[in-house]
């Protein structure tokens, strides 16, 4: 790893942590540094593509283990707030799977936290630019 590289640690790996994996693997500058999962099965898969990573099954380890840049939440929903808080807490980089969190107050000091701290905070917005939403929004944007 060079020293520029952004350590990244994915908590979760169900169904998108392996695209998300993939993704890490094939973007410059990023290193996959750290996995968590309770499933051992599901660590083993991102390990397969990223070898050197540090596997946990303890997120509250993870967070803690200062191997962490950035971290990619993907537990469930009602989990979100809880774990963005823990990570932007601890100085650790956020991108966080929608929903962002249950409440919009819980959003708003989840911002806050993370501007307080100078830190990003990101919702992984996939669909964005498929084709479907981006004709969408251009017919939405032209008023017809």
């Amino acid at each position: 790893m060079k020293n520029s590289d952004i350590r990244v640690g994915l908590l979760a790996y169900g169904a998108i942590g392996h695209e998300h994996n993939q993704a890490v693997q094939n973007t410059s500058g990023l290193e996959l540094s750290a996995v968590c999962d309770t499933n051992p099965e599901r660590v083993n898969a991102a390990l397969a593509l990223a070898p050197a990573a540090t596997a946990f099954s303890d997120a509250t380890e993870m967070l803690n283990s200062e191997l962490l840049d950035l971290v990619v939440i993907s537990t469930p929903p009602n989990t979100h707030y809880q774990w963005a808080k823990e990570a932007l807490s601890r100085g650790i980089h956020v991108v966080l799977e929608k929903p962002m969190a249950l409440t919009a107050d819980q959003c708003d000091e989840l911002m806050a936290l993370a501007s307080t701290k100078n830190l990003m905070l990101v919702v992984y917005q996939n669909r964005r630019f498929d084709d479907d939403f981006v004709t969408m929004r251009e017919i939405i944007r032209s008023g017809e």
